[in-house]
């Protein structure tokens, strides 16, 4: 196997926002299980329970998020589970973090969340629900769109992939990552879990025999260990193969030299039991993949939950594989932030992956008396509780991290740390131009801000390798602002001053700036340049639903009014009354249905709905033309166009040339509205979706006819041009046969991801061909 780099980092964690500050909580030994505050313990669905432990270790912000910037409406923001809209924006933190974000990549997506409780919550304390299906919200609640959602916002064309084996699910997907790269079907790939509990501060609920902490602490190896505490939070690491991420002189946090993967079978006492074979297998697996001598490595990052059963069965498995002649330290995480479920092991790879980096080892907090049953001093294994152990910054070290999962599925890592030795180009005497940019004036100024506090915790940063990474390795947004600095001095102080000035003066500068005032390179992948791991995006987020608040249908009403009755006014009115409520915030007369980051989904809500409450029959495809309530009223009113009813107007252009779209297999055209912005052409754009109410058995010769009539009565112009997406690239082609033979002229057919009709086989197979494959197939 390839050694992968991790070049990317982010997270989410219990009193932390970012990885800097979750590893200076471990290195100041800061606990994140607190116990409730006492609104919180009122409030709590526990509080009446005999057994209630009023504890909780959760995170900030969770039930906020820049749903704006992600092109994601209000009311899909609100029914999705916060894990993916955390995990989504960690992912583009992690990339953006790395300088490769919004760059031609073939990037894969790893990634796993636990069971959706804010789903179960938002059900259980609704008493308006109805039993049903809504697309919308099972797509928000189901774990696998976790990773393909970030696919699809992002752009990344890899595999994306939702992988799920309990606790150690995080940890696997980061062998399922590196065998990706290994296959070639990824170049690089984000992996990371994420878990966060509905409602967030509430305890639990102690049942005699579970694996829960009795008395509301999580103490790894201490004698006094009762069980696991609920933790929540995220974490997520972009790897790449380490020699074209030396090559590309990313910046690196460690290496990952091997891992081991394996499942303990029926070989315990029981499905949620550990199991030391199996443990063993794991780490024998990685280690002869990273081919060291086991005495090298430094630490151990244990599973180390605290339970009286399973912590010494984790330590025999470790005793059994490395067989350590001297002492080496091992830890958990877990007794600062919790048992983080799905998200644990990426969280112990972060932390493992950040002592690398950093060159030191926090302390383990909670052991005041060991565990006897570990024999810890048998197997050669000390916990450090007093000190951080520094490790030398010249020398090779390595550590590895460990993550048990209930029902069987062990994993183990080795990691190794990376001494670079390129030197930094400072750029002598030159004065550089410095870009800082973002989607909004607010989110420039907390990102200057944040940058600011950076540099001045780290000011031995090379000033060349943060002018490269916001030139190269960040994204162009609109609003943009340009310092100038000679020194990496000289840029703080510019930065201070623009902090000083505070936003108001910043949105005035930012006016008068573009990014065609200057000679900025062109970003690419091709660039090879020094990258700093800069504080990334500062989103904006809005509060939305916790989990625990009611989820609100659109109210019903009568559909008796009809639309011959209602003027102009009232029509309008109603409109706006019904985008508002299905989109979930204000909307106004002119607002723009896709700048509302209205999708197909909330379509057919909008058009549905405008359906019942003014007894029209309008076709969801009308809102890919009339994208305004205003543009919409009056289609309803005036019928602008007598187009028939599978025929929309996508855009108005030369009266010399018309442009005809024909719909993939589905029907609808919904995949065109994208296409036809990004189109440069001055011909009038038409799409033609399925013919309402039409059979569905109509053959392409006979969709041909239909759709040949159509554009010639709408057409009379000297040029026509036909496409289609998919299937329907077919039925163009037959449409252009059809005219030609009745108009004798020779027609323009555009094929978008369409087989040509010369692809398919000229003849039916015989069914003892058929029957020879099918086994292939099948297989």
């Amino acid at each position: 196997m390839k050694k992968m780099a991790i070049i990317g980092m982010s997270g989410r964690f219990p009193d932390a926002e970012d990885v800097d500050q979750f590893f200076s909580n471990l290195l100041s030994g800061r606990k994140s299980v607190k116990e409730l505050t006492k609104a919180e313990k009122q409030e709590s669905p526990f509080s009446s329970f005999q057994n209630f432990v009023p504890v909780a270790s959760t995170i900030k912000g969770a039930t906020s998020f820049d749903n704006d910037f992600f092109k994601i409406s209000n009311i899909e923001a609100e029914s999705t589970d916060p894990q993916q809209r955390v995990f989504l924006t960690c992912c583009y933190e992690a990339l953006e973090s790395s300088g490769y974000l919004g760059l031609e990549n073939n990037v894969g997506v790893f990634g796993s969340s636990s069971l959706s409780s804010y789903h179960l919550n938002k059900v259980a304390n609704d008493a308006n629900w109805k039993p049903g299906f809504n697309y919308a919200d099972f797509i928000g609640n189901d774990p696998s769109s976790l990773a393909t959602r970030v696919a699809y916002k992002l752009n990344l064309i890899g595999p994306a992939e939702t992988i799920e084996c309990g606790c150690s699910s995080s940890l696997a997907a980061v062998c399922t990552a590196c065998n990706s790269i290994n296959n070639n079907e990824c170049d690089m790939a984000l992996v990371g879990g994420v878990s966060i509990s509905f409602p967030q501060y509430s305890g639990y609920n102690y049942v005699e025999g579970s694996t829960m902490s009795k008395d509301g602490q999580i103490l790894p190896f201490d004698k006094n260990a009762s069980g696991i505490v609920k933790g929540d939070g995220c974490g997520v690491i972009l790897i790449k193969p380490f020699e074209l991420a030396k090559k590309d002189r990313d910046q690196i946090y460690a290496i990952i030299d091997g891992f081991g993967i394996s499942n303990d079978g029926n070989h315990k006492v029981g499905y949620t039991a550990p199991s030391e074979i199996g443990e063993t297998a794991a780490i024998n697996q990685a280690v002869k993949m990273a081919n060291i001598r086991t005495e090298d490595i430094d630490y151990v990052e244990t599973h180390g939950t605290g339970t009286r059963l399973g912590d010494p069965i984790e330590i025999r498995g470790i005793g059994r594989a490395y067989k350590f002649k001297k002492d080496h330290l091992i830890g958990s995480v877990k007794a600062n932030i919790g048992h983080l479920d799905a998200a644990a092991g990426i969280v112990g790879l972060i932390k493992v992956a950040l002592i690398l980096k950093n060159n030191i080892i926090p302390k383990s907090i909670g052991v005041k008396r060991l565990n006897p049953n570990l024999n810890l001093q048998k197997q050669n294994l000390k916990i450090e509780t007093k000190h951080n152990i520094p490790i030398d910054p010249n020398s090779k070290h390595y550590c590895a991290v460990t993550s048990l999962g209930i029902g069987g599925t062990n994993v183990h890592l080795i990691l190794e740390n990376y001494v670079s030795d390129s030197p930094s180009y400072e750029g002598g005497n030159k004065q550089f131009e410095i870009p800082i940019s973002a989607k909004t004036n607010e989110s420039l100024y907390k990102q200057i801000v944040r940058i600011t506090e950076f540099i001045r915790k780290n000011k031995q940063l090379s000033l060349s390798k943060v002018v490269n990474t916001l030139i190269y390795g960040r994204v162009r947004y609109e609003k943009m602002i340009v310092l100038h600095a000679k020194t990496i001095n000289e840029f703080a102080d510019g930065l201070i001053d623009l902090c000083n000035a505070g936003i108001e003066q910043l949105v005035e500068e930012t006016k008068s700036k573009s990014w065609d005032c200057y000679n900025f390179p062109e970003r690419n992948t091709k660039t090879s340049y020094q990258k700093v791991a800069l504080p990334t995006y500062c989103f904006i987020g809005r509060k939305l639903t916790n989990g625990g608040e009611q989820f609100k249908p659109i109210e019903s009403r009568s559909t008796n009014t009809n639309i011959d009755v209602l003027n102009t006014t009232s029509i309008l009115d109603e409109m706006v009354k019904i985008w508002s409520k299905t989109l979930d915030e204000p909307v106004g007369p002119d607002d723009n249905f896709f700048e509302l980051n209205g999708d197909s989904l909330l379509a057919v809500d909008v058009i549905s709905n405008i359906n019942k409450r003014l007894s029209v029959d309008c076709d969801t495809s009308v809102i890919n033309q009339y994208v305004t309530p205003r543009l919409l009223t009056n289609y309803l009113l005036q019928k602008i166009e007598t187009l028939p009813d599978n025929v929309q107007k996508l855009r108005d252009g030369d009266k010399g040339s018309v442009l005809f779209l024909i719909h993939p297999a589905g029907g609808s055209t919904y995949c065109f509205k994208q296409l036809v912005d990004k189109v440069k052409t001055n011909a009038s754009i038409y799409s033609i979706s399925y013919p309402p109410k039409m059979r569905d058995n109509l053959s392409i010769i006979e969709l041909a006819k239909i759709y040949k009539r159509e554009i010639l009565a709408l057409s009379g112009v000297n040029r026509i041009i036909i496409g289609g997406y998919s299937f329907g690239g077919n039925v163009a082609i037959e449409v252009a046969r059809q005219l030609e033979k009745e108009t004798s002229k020779k027609y323009l057919v555009m094929l978008i991801d369409s087989l040509v009709p010369n692809a398919y086989a000229s003849k039916p197979r015989e069914e003892s061909q058929y029957l020879k494959v099918f086994p292939l197939a099948w297989a």
